[in-house]
C-alpha cells in the first residue's frame, strides 16, 4: 500500500505551518460538513490543508461515546471496516483513505483491530482542476460495537477551497502522523522470517521479528480475503531482540495452499507504526 513517504510528510507539516498564518479570522470556523450518525457515534468530514503538487487534504472524523469501538479495515474476530463511496464528489480525480495504526481490543466475540476514542481518517485528495473547488460527496457505511454491534451509515458532503484553508489542519496531521509507514531493511521493526506449516486440519503462519528495542510489539496480519488470519500469538523462547508469533489461517488446507501469496504485516511498538509486505515462498 502507498503510504506517504517522509518527504511527503514533510512537506505536508510545511503546509500546515503556512496555512496557519495564511487562513482568513472566518474560515478556521468553517471547513467542515454537520455530524451525521447517532448516540453511539458522530462523523463527518473536515477540511485540511493544500499540499505543493496541488493534492488536498481532508479527514473523516468519528466522535465516539465512552465504550464504543469502531474498526480497523483488517477488524478481527469480528466487526466490519468502514467503507467508503466518493462516487458523486466533483472535481475529483482520485481519493485515497489512509489508515492509523489501530489498536487490539477484546469484547464478547473475541479480540478485534479499530478504534477505541476519537479519531480521524486522513484523506488524500488529487483535483481534475486544482484551481477549482473541490465537492466530496460521501456515502459511508461502518461499523460500531459496545456489548452489542450495530451498522452505521451517513451520507456526508464537504465543499474544500482550492487553497485548502480551514481550523482542522493540524488534528488531519496529528493522525497522519499515526499511519504506519513502510518498512525497509534499516527499520527499527521488521519481518524476518515466514514460515508456513501444518496445523491439524489447517495451517498456521510462524513469524519472526526482528527489532532493535526490547519492548513489546503488537502485530496485525492481512492477506488474501479467501482466508482469516487469526490474531498472532506471542510464542516463548524470543530474546530481547527477536519477536516470534503463530499466526493460525483459516481457509487453508495446506501450506501448499499459501504459496505464492502476498501478506502484509502491521507492527506497532510505542509511538513506531511500520507495515511490510511479504511474499509466501
Amino acid at each position: 500500500m502507498n503510504f506517504l513517504t517522509g518527504t511527503m510528510r514533510a512537506a505536508f507539516a510545511a503546509a500546515l505551518a503556512l496555512s496557519a498564518f495564511a487562513a482568513p479570522a472566518p474560515a478556521l470556523a468553517a471547513g467542515a460538513s454537520d455530524w451525521k450518525g447517532d448516540d453511539a457515534a458522530r462523523v463527518r468530514l473536515i477540511a485540511g490543508a493544500r499540499m505543493p503538487d496541488g493534492k488536498l487534504f481532508a479527514g473523516l472524523e468519528f466522535d465516539l461515546t465512552e465504550g464504543w469501538k469502531t474498526y480497523w479495515r483488517a477488524p478481527g474476530d469480528s466487526g466490519v471496516p468502514s467503507v467508503f463511496d466518493w462516487q458523486r464528489s466533483k472535481n475529483v480525480k482520485s481519493v485515497k483513505v489512509h489508515w492509523p495504526a489501530p489498536t487490539r481490543f477484546k469484547d464478547k466475540y473475541g479480540w478485534n483491530n479499530g478504534y477505541a476514542k476519537d479519531f480521524v481518517f486522513p484523506i488524500e485528495i488529487k483535483p481534475k482542476n486544482p484551481s477549482e473547488p473541490v465537492k466530496l460527496e460521501l456515502l459511508l457505511h461502518y461499523g460500531v460495537c459496545e456489548e452489542l454491534c450495530i451498522p452505521g451509515k451517513a451520507d456526508l458532503s464537504l465543499v474544500m477551497a482550492p487553497e485548502g484553508h480551514s481550523g482542522h489542519q493540524a488534528l488531519i496531521g496529528r493522525y497522519l502522523q499515526m499511519v504506519p509507514q513502510p518498512a525497509n531493511p534499516q527499520s527499527a521493526v521488521k519481518v524476518s522470517a515466514v514460515q508456513v506449516e501444518k496445523a491439524g486440519e489447517g495451517v498456521k503462519l510462524d513469524v519472526t521479528l526482528n527489532k532493535e528495542i526490547a519492548s513489546p510489539v503488537t502485530l496485525f496480519v492481512e492477506g488474501p480475503s479467501t482466508y482469516y488470519f487469526e490474531i498472532p500469538q506471542r510464542t516463548s523462547g524470543a530474546d530481547d531482540k527477536t519477536s516470534r508469533f503463530q499466526v493460525v489461517v483459516d481457509g487453508a488446507a495446506e501450506p501448499a495452499d499459501l504459496k505464492g501469496q502476498e501478506l502484509t504485516f502491521t507492527a506497532v511498538q510505542g509511538e513506531l507504526r511500520l507495515e511490510q509486505t511479504w511474499r509466501l515462498d
